[in-house]
C-alpha cells in the first residue's frame, strides 16, 4: 500500500517536473520573445 502510494506520488511528481522542463526548454524562445516584447511595450 505504501509502495503503491509512493510510486503514484513519484510518477505524478516526475510528470509535473517533466512537463515544466518541457515547457521551459521547448518554449524558452517563445517566452523570451514574449517577455522582450512586453518589456518593450511597457
Amino acid at each position: 500500500m505504501l509502495l503503491l502510494a509512493l510510486l503514484t506520488f513519484l510518477l505524478a511528481f516526475s510528470g509535473v517536473v517533466g512537463f515544466l522542463v518541457v515547457v521551459l526548454a521547448g518554449q524558452q524562445g517563445v517566452l523570451a520573445q514574449l517577455s522582450i516584447s512586453l518589456f518593450h511595450e511597457r
